[in-house]
């Protein structure tokens, strides 16, 4: 059973987790099955991803941003927004949906 789901309005099927994370994001940063990247609802290419987050975080204290994953996309893409995060210095949170 995959639950689809669309966080503004991207239709994703996010992994599924038995934690709940309660943090509030400032933006998310999603990336379809066909690896579409978007920044909220706002498609981007993978080079404007840095940039269009600095601009959205700038002067933010510890910045939050949520990762809506479809959960077939491959792990090198997760890891590429978890190194972008550790450079950036926001913290990354992934979204799932409960078990």
């Amino acid at each position: 059973l995959t639950t689809m789901i669309s966080p503004n309005a991207i239709n994703l099927a996010l992994p599924q987790s038995s934690t709940a994370n309660k943090d509030k994001s400032m933006t998310t940063v999603s990336i379809t099955a066909d690896l579409q990247y978007f920044i909220e609802t706002e498609r981007v290419s993978v080079e404007q991803i840095r940039p269009k987050l600095q601009a959205r975080i700038e002067g933010v204290d510890d910045p939050t941003v949520s990762l809506h994953c479809d959960k077939t996309v491959a792990w090198e893409e997760v890891v590429r927004m978890i190194n972008l995060a550790r450079d950036m210095k926001f913290k990354l949170i992934a979204a799932t949906l409960p078990e």
